[in-house]
């Protein structure tokens, strides 16, 4: 490590992530896609009759 990433760590105060961290982040990113999805599901007729959609687009 170079003196001056030695001192920008010292001054960040916290350690790089390491790799349990970046999977846990990454899964939980993953996670939030079908989590939307889901809690979206229950409002679609609401949002197809606001949008004035035809019934063969339903």
């Amino acid at each position: 490590m170079s003196d001056t990433s030695a001192n920008a760590l010292a001054a960040s105060g916290h350690r790089p992530m390491g790799f349990p961290e970046f999977v846990i982040v990454i899964a939980s990113i993953m996670a939030l896609n079908p989590l939307a999805m889901d809690m979206m599901l229950p409002a679609l007729p609401d949002i197809a009759s606001a949008c004035a959609c035809s019934p063969t687009a339903r």
